[in-house]
This record gives C-alpha cells, structure tokens and sequence, in this order.
C-alpha cells in the first residue's frame, strides 16, 4: 500500500474513532480547572487527586457513570491512537518522496511512533486513576503526567517536522502545517498554564490530521502498471 492511500485509510479509521470516542465520553464533569472546556483533555493534565476529585464530584451516584464513560473512552483511544499515529507516519513518508532523504520527515516518522506509544501509556494510567476508588493514586497522576507530556510535544514537534514541506504542497497541506506549528508553539504555555493554552494545543493538532487527510484525498496517485505493460516495458 502507498503512504497515500495509507493516509486516506487510517485518516477516515481516526475520524470515525474520534467521533466515536465523543459520543461515549462524557462530554460534562462536575467541576473542570480553570479555562478547561474538554473533559477528557482536562483529566489528562489532572496535577493532584484533589483535582481528580473535583472534576468527577463527590457523589458515587454521579461519578460512577462518568467513570464508566471514561473508561470505556480511553479503551476505545487505543484503536484511536493507532490509527493517528499511522497516519501521520504515512503523511511523514509520502512527503518524502524526493531523490534524497529529508531528516525532518524521518524525524516526523518516528516522533509519530513516539505519540502513539506514549499515549498508550498514557490510557494505562487513566483506566488505574479511573479504576482506583476513593482519590487518585499519587503514582499514577505522576507517570500519567510524564506519559501526557510526552505524547503532545511528539505530536507537536512531529507536526512542525512536517510543516516545511506541507508549505510547499497548497492550500490544504499549508494549513495542515499552519495547524502543525500552532501545536509545537502551544505545548509549552499548556503545560505552564493549562486552560485555553490546552485546548488550543488539542485543536492544532486534530486540524493537523484532520487537513493532512483531507489533503490525502485530493492528492493524485500514479496509477499501478499493469503486468501486460510491464511485460511490454521489458
């Protein structure tokens, strides 16, 4: 299979996972740090079990159902974060098409490698928090943090590996790597500051995939010789 078609399957498989994730995931917790909108996000960047308390209430009544749909969610983000990770390896490779090897884009390659798996370690820690009763353990909440802030600086620096080469393939590629750059900038003021820094760092990087699949799609393909024309060719 190409990178390109590579591209447009697991860019359609991500979306479809995504959109899936959204209708099982809460969309609502009882109380979110300051400048948070996204639920899921916000539990990712939890600092203490105070505030993992805070976020899903203190009535078991209301928090089972969340914890359920939280679990169910993050369960459900393994196949989500092989299909990203796929994807922007595929984008990494069909860029770097050229006679001569870019270190960017095999760099992007491999930082996509990276996210999937440190997101993967990242669902580890969330279904123990979401698992434990009573408080967060303290443990977990520290190993989440490292595997969180790992996935999104991959995530960014991938999409700013990419972004130079994106520039130079039109419209949809450039805002691919607009969206690119936008998530390297805003992982730092996220990790000091959370809040609107955050959900801007989640919103760059689902516009990355989001256009580089739609960029896909419009990319056109040369067609697959057919064994007669080879047979020719010889």
């Amino acid at each position: 299979m190409s990178p390109i078609a590579a591209m447009r399957l697991t860019g359609a498989a991500a979306l479809l996972l995504a959109t899936a994730l959204s209708l099982v995931t809460p969309q609502e917790l009882a109380q979110l740090p300051g400048g948070m909108r996204t639920p899921v996000l916000a539990l990712e960047l939890a600092r203490s079990p105070a505030e993992v308390d805070a976020m899903l209430g203190p009535a078991p009544a209301q928090q089972d159902p969340w914890r359920a749909g939280l679990r169910l969610g993050t369960w459900l983000d393994y196949a989500l974060l092989l299909a990203y990770g796929a994807l922007l390896a595929s984008a990494a490779r069909a860029l770097d098409d050229g006679p001569a090897r870019r270190p960017e884009l095999r760099a992007a390659f491999v930082l996509a490698l990276i996210a999937s798996a440190a997101d993967a370690l990242e669902n580890l820690w969330l279904l123990e928090i979401l698992s434990a009763p009573g408080a967060a353990p303290t443990r977990a909440l520290t190993l989440l943090a490292w595997s969180t802030w790992a996935k999104w600086l991959a995530l960014g620096v991938c999409g700013a590996c990419l972004a130079p080469t994106l520039f130079r393939r039109g419209k949809l590629a450039s805002a691919a790597a607009v969206a690119g750059v936008v998530a390297l900038l805003s992982v730092a003021p996220a990790y000091l500051w959370r809040g609107l820094y955050a959900e801007v760092m989640l919103a760059a990087v689902v516009l990355l995939q989001l256009a580089l699949w739609l960029w896909s799609l419009r990319v056109k393909t040369a067609p697959v010789p057919s064994s007669a024309s080879v047979a020719h060719t010889r």
